[in-house]
């Protein structure tokens, strides 16, 4: 018997806070407008709404490169001409005519046995010095190829030279700005010439152009199927909290990047930034638009209730004044979180109950 009490109790309880519950509802959406505090009344109004996606990241110049520094016979001629004429046979030559002579006039008796033993003698003193002269040309000729060597040598020098004072200015490529400056005059340098050091080239500067600058910040991988070239961004900068740039999205990286389970993609958002106030490695966030609704009815999202069937409604007052309150279906669109956009079911001005 008291087990049945008790059940009867339970099931009384219950049936009471059901219908005060109910009771209650009804009073907040029946109530007069009278009843109303104007203080949960609020105005559908009208202004810009958009639906967007946030890329969290820092400003890097559109133009940046890295520096890294670049940065050992006339006489010979004239001896090989005169050695050549003496090794001509010009000389041997007038001395065989001269002893030929001499022999057919020893001959006939025109002459003695001693100048002919002269004409011969004189013929043999010529190839000797014609041996000797060959014997000098050859050196001669050894001497002006060393010389012609030299010459060479000593312009591979000079041209070397020339090219290590070249580099030892520094040109830029770009016209920009200077980021940083990794080294102090008279600092040694390592050279990206020399012969696998390219990657230990000591870095002299780097330069950008922040004329153009970008925002390289990361998208989830649940957002970047709705992001598209060429989509206008919104920009906010920790300096200047309350500006905002206009940019453009010009970059999507087709290869995401898993960190913490999480996969997100790189994103590059464009910026004109002529005036030079947004500087290289500035923290930014970039508000990417994928939808936006200008002059468009807004309520506050927490005025909005749902029921079963996902309808939309708000309470709004009843016309006359002593009417209760009725329920208003609507049309929602884009939402921000803390406000939504009102397509349909209200009008400009219509008075919303607060919850």
């Amino acid at each position: 018997m008291t087990r049945k009490k008790f059940r009867k109790f339970m099931f009384l309880t219950l049936l009471a806070a059901i219908v005060g519950t109910g009771a209650y509802s009804f009073s907040v959406i029946s109530r007069p407008v009278s009843s109303l505090d104007p203080s949960n009344l609020v105005d559908a109004e009208r202004g810009d709404m958009a639906r967007s996606v946030v890329a969290i990241g820092r400003i890097e110049p559109i133009s940046k490169v890295e520096i890294k520094s670049k940065a050992n016979f006339q006489a010979a001629e004239a001896e090989l001409e005169k050695n050549e004429i003496e090794a001509e046979d010009v000389e041997v030559a007038f001395a065989r005519r001269s002893t030929d002579r001499a022999e057919l006039l020893l001959a006939e008796g025109l002459i003695g046995q001693q100048a002919s033993d002269d004409s011969r003698s004189a013929l043999e003193q010529a190839r000797n010095r014609q041996r000797a002269a060959r014997t000098q040309l050859n050196v001669a000729r050894a001497r002006v190829e060393q010389a012609r060597a030299n010459i060479a040598q000593s312009q591979a020098s000079v041209e070397r030279a020339e090219e290590e004072l070249d580099n030892a200015s520094i040109r830029s490529p770009i016209d920009g700005m200077v980021l940083s400056r990794d080294v102090e005059i008279g600092s040694p340098v390592s050279s990206i010439l020399n012969m696998g050091a390219a990657a230990a080239a000591t870095l002299v500067m780097v330069l950008g152009n922040i004329d153009e600058v970008f925002v390289r910040g990361w998208v989830d991988e649940a957002d970047v199927g709705e992001v598209r070239l060429d989509q206008p961004a919104r920009i906010r900068g920790e300096t200047f909290r309350e500006r905002l740039f206009e940019g453009r999205l010009t970059q999507i990286s087709p290869l995401g990047v898993e960190e913490n389970n999480v996969v997100s993609f790189e994103v590059r958002v464009s910026i004109h930034n002529a005036a030079g106030e947004l500087r290289a490695n500035m923290s930014a966030n970039a508000e990417i638009i994928l939808e936006e609704y200008l002059g468009t009815l807004i309520v506050p999202e927490a005025e909005i209730t749902y029921d079963a069937d996902r309808t939309a409604w708000v309470s709004v007052p009843s016309p006359g004044g002593e009417a209760p309150s009725r329920r208003q279906e609507i049309e929602v669109g884009v939402s921000n979180g803390t406000r939504t956009q009102v397509p349909k079911g209200l009008d400009e001005g219509d008075q919303v109950i607060f919850p």
